[in-house]
């Protein structure tokens, strides 16, 4: 019984740290980075976001901000300016889910989102 356990197991991390090693990203020769960890980001399967989207970022008093907003919309010009993506922030000081989806309709949808996050 305990060899059934072990077996399994044991492939198991083996797999695992074999996986792990792969994810780890060459640091640089600096002092400074000695207590860092570098892990390599995940590899996209696709690009989310397609030319003349229209990006709705939802949420609460920080996305009314407009910063974060601001942010995204500023990135995704100079970054992939072909796609020509909007952004509009649609928060609400003290947002929270049954607030906005009681709004929705009038307040987002009306201006027809393609893509929306919060």
């Amino acid at each position: 019984m305990r060899a059934k356990l072990i077996l399994p197991l044991g492939l198991a991390l083996a797999g695992w740290g074999l996986a792990a090693a792969q994810t780890f990203e060459q640091k640089p020769q600096d002092a400074g980075f000695e207590r860092f960890v570098l892990l390599k980001a995940p590899k996209a399967p696709r690009l989310v976001l397609k030319a003349g989207d229209r990006l709705a970022i939802c949420g609460d008093s920080i996305t009314e901000q407009k910063m974060y907003s601001r942010m995204m919309e500023d990135y995704l010009t100079v970054c992939a300016p072909d796609l020509k993506v909007t952004v509009r922030q649609y928060g609400w000081s003290g947002e929270r889910a049954p607030g906005f989806l009681a709004r929705m309709t009038n307040d987002c949808l009306l201006f027809k989102p393609t893509v929306a996050t919060t």
